[in-house]
């Protein structure tokens, strides 16, 4: 996936302390400083909700 893809190209830059966000449809590296102890939920009907669902991936509900 776009966000795989990113999330390995920063080990190999050896990026480390961030985290692959999608903003504007693109794969960002965010400095986990940034978003430590903030919350965000994904709505359950997002498409990647769907997915994982249709992948048969537990999402723990």
């Amino acid at each position: 996936t776009r966000l795989g893809a990113e999330a390995a190209q920063a080990v190999a830059d050896e990026d480390f302390g961030i985290m692959i966000a999608s903003q504007g449809g693109e794969a960002v590296r965010v400095p986990l400083s940034k978003v430590a102890g903030k919350r965000r939920t994904v709505p359950l009907d997002h498409p990647w909700i769907q997915t994982a669902r249709q992948l048969g991936m537990g999402l723990g509900d």
